[in-house]
């Protein structure tokens, strides 16, 4: 697990139970579209996460074979899709992103978001 990832998961831990819980009325991504949308974002592209850790991870090591490995891919699959799609200094700066010491008062808990 990333720095990155553990900082975001901190403020979202609980002592029991998953981090998202999820309901068999809501599939997660139709969750991660209504909080796009309540946090103004135009949309949430399928996979967007996804998508994110590799082109990001891939411009930071330069290494096709682990990021495959970490995401269940392959080399080649990462290289015609994520390679160059950003520079070395916008994934350095993606990857130092945390939270702000207040975050946890301002983040909108998807629970919320899915029963609103």
């Amino acid at each position: 697990m990333s720095d990155t990832l553990a900082a975001w998961l901190i403020i979202c831990a609980k002592v029991k139970g998953p981090v998202v819980p999820l309901d068999s009325n809501r599939t997660l991504y139709a969750r991660l579209a209504k909080l796009a949308t309540a946090a103004g974002l135009k949309g949430w592209p399928d996979n967007g996460l996804r998508h994110s850790c590799a082109t990001y991870s891939l411009a930071l090591t330069g290494d096709a074979v682990r990021v495959a490995y970490q995401l269940g891919n392959s080399a080649d699959m990462i290289h015609r899709h994520y390679k160059a799609l950003v520079t070395k200094a916008d994934a350095e700066r993606f990857w130092q992103l945390r939270p702000a010491a207040d975050a946890a008062g301002k983040i909108i808990p998807m629970k919320a978001v899915a029963n609103g």
